[in-house]
């Protein structure tokens, strides 16, 4: 491990929220292992499951949040799915795997499927912001470099 420290704090948050964590690990494999033993053994502190998730950019994040309704139908109906690169939504059921590459296909997929899509809750942030209708954009201009040499930190 490279480094790690704790998150920023939103000064209206409450003190006992936890805060997360972000690890940069040395080496790629390191954090596959890392996040492999998570999914299959979720590590607990004071009977508190912890949870591990990747870096990933602001576009990617907007385009997960806008199949929230496919990817609320699926747990609910308890059907796997895995996020594959550079986007994808991959979900098994029996022995066939469907593929979605696009917001665009969802209908057609919920209905191969067999399921109906849900409606998820908005979105809110610390301030009790509605933050659905937020649109991913890429780093400030003065970020970008900041941005990239964080690529390895997860």
């Amino acid at each position: 491990m490279d480094r790690a420290h704790r998150a920023l704090r939103p000064p209206n948050l409450n003190l006992s929220t936890p805060r997360d964590v972000i690890i940069c690990l040395h080496y790629f494999q390191t954090k596959e292992k890392l996040m492999q033993l998570a999914r299959d053994l979720p590590p607990k502190y004071k009977d508190v499951r912890l949870t591990f998730f990747q870096d990933l950019a602001p576009t990617t994040l907007k385009k997960r949040r806008d199949l929230k309704p496919l990817t609320l139908a699926l747990q609910e109906q308890g059907l796997k799915y895995t996020w594959g690169h550079p986007f994808k939504l991959l979900v098994k059921k029996g022995d066939q795997t469907h593929i979605l590459t696009t917001a665009a296909e969802m209908d057609p997929m919920a209905d191969s499927l067999g399921i109906q899509l849900l409606n998820p809750t908005p979105l809110t942030g610390y301030r009790g912001r509605d933050r659905s209708r937020d649109r991913a954009t890429s780093p400030h201009p003065a970020k970008q470099k900041r941005h990239h040499r964080r690529q390895h930190c997860y």
